[in-house]
């Protein structure tokens, strides 16, 4: 099931997320996949610092407020998102999300989410694209929108 959360981040969080991703250092993003998704990411994965520690910060306090992710999600633990960057000729194809994730503490995965830090007319492709067996749906939100 997707659903829709309109308006995760609003336009003050998104210019401090805009700030901080700008002082952010990233690396190949394969680092941080699943056996199987690496040989499907290409993509770039902000490093461990203090500007991608707010960020983090700035969108789980986001979500942990936002009414339609509680009562949709009911979550008891959410992991730290990962803030990935795609340029060009850059993908994450075709993969299943790991059901364990964790390194220094496994936790089991049920739901994902992504939240949309860049406008779709920014950037040409680009849509999440989910695969069940009603078919593929592509989700391209409005900036601060998640899925």
């Amino acid at each position: 099931m997707l659903c829709t959360l309109r308006g995760v981040l609003d336009a003050d969080a998104l210019r401090s997320v805009d700030e901080l991703v700008g002082e952010a250092d990233f690396t190949d993003g394969a680092t941080t996949a699943g056996f199987r998704a690496r040989r499907v990411k290409r993509n770039e994965q902000a490093s461990r610092s203090d500007a991608r520690e707010a960020v983090i910060d700035r969108v789980l306090g986001a979500l942990e407020a936002h009414p339609v992710f509680q009562v949709s999600a009911l979550p008891r633990f959410i992991a730290p998102p990962l803030l990935s960057r795609y340029g060009p000729g850059m993908y994450y194809g075709a993969h299943v999300d790991d059901a364990l994730m964790g390194a220094d503490e496994v936790i089991r995965t049920d739901i994902a989410v992504t939240v949309f830090l860049s406008e779709p007319t920014s950037y040409v492709g680009g849509e999440l694209v989910v695969a069940s067996p009603y078919g593929e749906t592509r989700v391209k939100l409005p900036r601060g929108d998640a899925v």
